[in-house]
């Protein structure tokens, strides 16, 4: 049975530190921040399609891949504050969560993994 669209749940420790590090309302950590989880949402792409299952596999594939890239960017910030030499009051209240970013990361690479396997895309070029 493949992973339903829609039902991957994220980890409330990964759903707070989303909240510290999104940029923005279109960033995908906003979203899971704000909702708590990451869904397809209203806005899936209409195409020629004939096969509506598919195409929301594959959507929900790319917001996942999405994810992945804003997961990334935050934890390439969130090792430069740590690394850093500065004096910022953010890094004290923050210090650990780089560690948790980097599990995040790896969390969201394997959910992208696994739906690439599940939903049969290798081959797929979105």
């Amino acid at each position: 049975m493949t992973i339903p669209v829609d039902s991957i749940e994220i980890p409330e420790r990964f759903v707070a530190v989303a909240s510290h590090w999104y940029d923005g309302m279109g960033d995908m950590l906003y979203a899971v921040s704000s909702t708590g989880g990451l869904t397809i949402g209203t806005n899936c792409p209409v195409t020629d399609y004939t096969d509506r299952d598919d195409q929301l596999r594959k959507w929900y594939y790319s917001i996942w891949c999405d994810l992945s890239v804003d997961v990334g960017r935050a934890l390439r910030a969130a090792r430069n504050l740590r690394d850093s030499d500065t004096d910022h009051e953010d890094y004290y209240e923050r210090e650990d969560e780089a560690d948790c970013l980097e599990e995040f990361d790896k969390w969201v690479d394997d959910v992208c993994e696994r739906l690439v396997d599940e939903y049969g895309l290798e081959d797929w070029e979105g």
